[in-house]
């Protein structure tokens, strides 16, 4: 059963990691917004952090980063649901960003690289929310330091989300 399970149980991790990945279940992806707020604090000394979303987000999942001290800030998107990289240049404007989250909506793997650029030189860390997403599939988590799927949401489970960690992201987090 889920509620037996081990919070990072690799055999059923297993479908959704490549190489050296590690992934972690938890019950909902909102949980996973929060660690990797909470281990980005924890990580660079910082009481407070800014959060770049999508315009276009579902604000339940936002909810226990709003318990934090963060500032959740967000970015245009097209109407392809690729992210406006002219409307988060403007962004900056305001400051750099401490991570960005892409979204690849209902399935469709979204263009990320710029963002993964844009994190890159920026010193933020690239959060891809693949919670409509059942699998990995190509086009989803190549350019990420974390990457989230929400199997709960396609499958007759009450619970289930995966945190998964890598490595080679623009954050190179080890």
């Amino acid at each position: 059963a889920i509620y037996n399970m081990d919070f990072h149980d690799k055999d059923l991790s297993a479908p959704w990691l490549k190489g050296n990945e590690e992934g972690f279940w938890l019950s909902r992806s909102a949980w996973s917004f929060y660690l990797i707020a909470k281990f980005r604090m924890l990580v660079m000394g910082k009481k407070s952090i800014t959060v770049w979303f999508p315009d276009y987000f579902c604000n339940a999942s936002i909810t226990p980063l709003r318990t934090l001290d963060t500032t959740l800030k967000f970015y245009p998107i097209l109407k392809d649901g690729n992210p406006d990289l002219s409307g988060c240049e403007k962004l900056l404007n305001d400051g750099n960003p401490d991570l960005i989250v892409a979204v690849h909506y209902f399935g469709k793997p979204a263009s990320v690289k710029e963002l993964s650029d844009l994190c890159f030189m920026n010193n933020a860390w690239l959060i891809e929310d693949g919670a409509h997403v059942l699998q990995r599939i190509d086009g989803v988590g190549e350019y990420c330091d974390f990457l989230l799927y929400s199997p709960h949401k396609f499958l007759p489970i009450p619970d289930g989300a995966l945190l998964i960690h890598r490595e080679n992201g623009p954050g190179k987090i080890g």
